[in-house]
């Protein structure tokens, strides 16, 4: 199942770690561009976009506002 999240804050942040943990589902994510988000995207491994119709594109099955 892939599964997005618009908006990596601290709360998004949380999100994708608990669920990169669980090693079940494809994360993707949305965010305008941060040097903090685009590193984070590298050290836990999803797919990050910075516009909402490239995220809309990767058609996700679940998405978490």
């Amino acid at each position: 199942m892939k599964i997005a999240i618009i908006g990596v804050g601290n709360m998004g942040s949380a999100i994708i770690r608990g669920l990169v943990n669980q090693h079940q589902d494809t994360i993707v994510a949305m965010n305008p561009e941060n040097p903090r988000v685009s590193s984070l995207a590298k050290e836990l491994g999803f797919k990050l976009f910075n516009q909402y119709d490239q995220l809309v594109a990767d058609r996700p099955d679940i998405v978490i506002l």
